[in-house]
């Protein structure tokens, strides 16, 4: 049908799909755009820039080592959200 697949890495774990597929270089670095930002909106740049291509053809958006800070930032912004 001509569509692509996208696989999104949500496991910050050694052997993830990130490492499987050697893709995310800049992952360790947490002043590089990632998916993290782009949910908190704090994005640094385009959303499609996110998406890298494994030598296999897989497209992915590889994890980044800023997951472990989604959950506490969302939590100290969900009350400006509502309020």
């Amino acid at each position: 049908m001509g569509l692509d697949t996208l696989a999104i890495d949500l496991d910050p774990q050694e052997g993830n799909l990130t490492s499987l597929f050697d893709v995310g270089g800049q992952g360790s670095d947490p002043e590089s755009d990632n998916l993290v930002k782009h949910i908190l909106d704090m994005l640094d740049g385009d959303f499609h820039d996110l998406i890298e291509t494994s030598e296999e053809g897989v497209n992915i958006i590889p994890v980044s080592i800023c997951w472990e800070t989604l959950l506490p930032t969302w939590n100290r912004r969900s009350p400006m959200r509502q309020g």
